[in-house]
């Protein structure tokens, strides 16, 4: 809102030069989403807004068109495509945004960016970075590139909005997770629209096929789905045609899925920052929403993680066993973000 705001109050009316507002976000449909935002709040003054995408047009007829709008939307690789072919220049680029800076860092898009902001020529360049989380990455990632930057931090930093009903569920076992999540179905907690975090495409394609027997209306969205497969999906959810979406964290991040009511971390989130971008799917606009994290006996040495983000929310009531459990080493941590731990496959155990 804050960089459609000022594109409107500077420029005033639509321009011919290419790109003067880029938006640079970590997953294709994170970009979509806002080239539809961009679109519902600029559309109507004329301001013309592209997302470079290969779906439906060629690359060339993809720079084409973009060579004749105020505002670009893109993922890093398909922009440093077009830079390296020489299709697009960043010469009039006022304003770069880059949206979800944390998940751009932990995907390795770093080198991209570098290449992105040296196109980026235009004396008076203006850059915007977008977190939920501030992690020691991001702040480096500010420093290295922003000149005297300005921070503005919305609520507490490293914390989940007050609006979300925030649980610990105990499964004991894998087993025992597919179970409670079985329970909260049958006993009516499972109100839709639900999103359900699992850690892997394997392990939503695996919980999908156990509940789609269940007569719940699910689908799962992962990498290994085509654009239009994903595009699809995501669609019926906003719809309403299905009620439940398993999803893995790049899938799902920062795609705003309105008026979900509950969100399910099936598997343990791997860090603090994981946790809230889970969560902070739901809660939205001023909506209360709720999140159950389901834990079994092997993430309980990660625990603490997800437990400050919750003692830092006045609402959210923590066992005092659970603030003793012993807080992981730095080095777990940083193992524990590279790699998600081995878990047995979601199945249905014969009786």
């Amino acid at each position: 809102l804050e960089v459609v705001g000022e594109l409107l109050l500077l420029f005033q009316k639509p321009g011919k030069e290419f790109a003067r507002l880029l938006v640079v976000c970590p997953s294709r449909e994170l970009a979509k989403q806002t080239q539809r935002e961009f679109d519902s709040l600029a559309g109507a003054r004329g301001f013309r807004c592209r997302l470079l995408d290969e779906q439906k047009q060629s690359v060339d007829q993809a720079a084409s068109q973009a060579k004749r709008v105020d505002a670009v939307v893109t993922t890093p690789l398909r922009l440093v495509q077009f830079l390296r072919d020489g299709r697009v220049s960043l010469a009039q680029c006022r304003h770069i945004v880059l949206d979800e800076a944390d998940k751009l860092l932990d995907l390795g898009f770093a080198p991209q960016l570098d290449e992105i902001l040296a196109g980026c020529t235009f004396p008076s360049l203006q850059v915007s970075l977008f977190s939920a989380t501030l992690p020691p990455d991001v702040l480096r990632l500010a420093d290295s590139l922003l000149h005297n930057p300005v921070h503005i931090s919305i609520g507490s930093p490293n914390a989940a909005a007050t609006s979300i009903e925030q649980e610990l569920l105990f499964c004991t076992n894998e087993e025992g997770k597919l179970l409670a999540l079985r329970t909260l179905h049958l006993t009516g907690k499972f109100v839709p629209p639900v999103l359900i975090f699992v850690q892997s495409k394997e392990r939503a394609k695996q919980l999908y096929c156990e509940l789609v027997y269940d007569g719940i209306f699910v689908e799962c969205i992962h990498a290994d789905k085509t654009k239009k497969q994903r595009d699809d999906t995501v669609e019926a959810f906003r719809r309403g045609q299905i009620w439940v979406l398993i999803c893995t964290d790049v899938m799902a991040r920062g795609v705003d899925f309105k008026n979900v009511e509950l969100v399910i971390n099936y598997d343990f989130p791997q860090s603090a920052a994981v946790y809230i971008h889970r969560i902070g799917r739901t809660g939205r606009a001023g909506r209360q929403g709720r999140a159950i994290t389901f834990y079994t006996t092997a993430d309980i040495p990660n625990l603490r993680s997800v437990v400050g983000v919750m003692q830092q929310t006045s609402t959210c009531e923590v066992p005092e066993w659970l603030q003793k459990v012993t807080k992981m080493t730095a080095k777990q941590k940083r193992d524990l973000q590279r790699r998600a731990p081995e878990r047995k496959p979601i199945l249905t155990t014969p009786a």
